[in-house]
């Protein structure tokens, strides 16, 4: 995973390219939570869907990364990590746990 977007799917020595066209920044993080796989660029999440990158859309109600560098998996959740802020998945609902912006 990681320039121009390429994302390889694998075990030991089988990998396959995953085909996409949704970026082509470098991708940062991967992580896998609650039986699904998340990826991220500098300014995005993603989720992989049966072998699809799908851009991930704020909820209406709910607060979301604005920006996002590594993903890591806890055993509350999904942590978001970006510049400015510290985000953490719980399987429905993104929480902030952390932002510079109002500081």
């Amino acid at each position: 995973m990681g320039d121009e977007g390429v994302i390889l799917k694998g075990r030991g020595d089988v990998w396959t390219l995953i085909e996409q066209d949704e970026t082509c920044e470098k991708l940062w993080g991967v992580a896998s939570f609650a039986g699904r796989v998340f990826v991220s660029d500098m300014r995005r999440l993603y989720e992989i869907v049966d072998n699809e990158l799908i851009p991930l859309a704020p909820p209406d109600d709910e607060v979301f990364p604005s920006s996002t560098y590594r993903l890591r998996t806890t055993e509350e959740g999904l942590w978001s990590v970006g510049g400015k802020e510290l985000f953490e998945f719980d399987g429905q609902r993104w929480k902030p746990l952390l932002s510079f912006f109002d500081q």
